[in-house]
């Protein structure tokens, strides 16, 4: 996905959150998300890297 460059892009002393840094995080929050429910955490247990392929694969 392109993103276009805005003025408030590199205000210094900020943390800019906006459409792009969601974007970015989506893998990571739907990963984490699912640990909310013990069927997600025993299959994150039985194969870590394989969860964490699956979610990041899907939110691309």
């Amino acid at each position: 996905m392109n993103w276009k460059k805005h003025d408030y892009d590199d205000i210094p002393g900020t943390y800019l959150f906006n459409g792009e840094t969601a974007h970015a995080a989506c893998g990571l929050n739907k990963l984490l998300f699912s640990f909310n429910r013990e069927e997600g955490r025993k299959a994150f247990a039985a194969d870590p890297g394989e969860r964490v392929m699956l979610v990041l694969e899907d939110a691309a």
